[in-house]
């Protein structure tokens, strides 16, 4: 987890980026007004998922150093990095030509960083992280493509029908 942002700092923050599922309190009146965590993600990017939801209705996430707890589940790596994807994908939402710079330099900056620190287990990591991410960027806008696509064609189809019958 060298990378995977769990600490925000020593100092209490309101509204960090997310606040990590495998340590949270919520209180059930915030619940009742976001909704649970969503089932589609079952073990990795709630966390993302419903801190998004609690900012978009204007509600805080306050993010507690002193809290702590022990997670014992251990993840295999094709789930780490589809995590990690998932973490950032959020955070940075642009052209794909944007992305890919984006996960090129992050995965080189933790790459070397790892390399200097002797931390070669985490730098084998980090060299999948870019190729991973830009597949699931690719996967991600493929779904959207089609998506938007059946909808341009219905309404085509539509459209050429209402013409042809007029």
């Amino acid at each position: 987890s060298a990378h995977m942002k769990h600490h925000w700092g020593d100092r209490k923050e309101v509204n960090p980026d997310f606040l990590s599922g495998s340590n949270v309190v919520m209180r059930n009146e915030a619940l009742e007004v976001v909704g649970p965590y969503h089932e589609k993600f079952r073990t990795n990017y709630e966390d993302v998922d419903i801190s998004i939801r609690f900012k978009k209705r204007d509600l805080d996430l306050i993010y507690e150093p002193r809290a702590s707890a022990w997670h014992i589940r251990e993840d295999p790596i094709s789930t780490l990095l589809r995590t990690y994807w998932g973490w950032h994908y959020h955070l940075y939402e642009g052209r794909f030509s944007r992305r890919f710079s984006f996960h090129l330099f992050r995965s080189l900056r933790m790459f070397l960083g790892d390399m200097v620190k002797r931390r070669v287990r985490c730098a084998a990591l980090d060299a999948l992280t870019f190729p991973t991410s830009v597949y699931f960027d690719l996967r991600a806008h493929a779904r959207i493509g089609s998506q938007n696509s059946r909808s341009v064609d219905g309404l085509s189809a539509r459209s050429s029908g209402r013409l042809q019958g007029e």
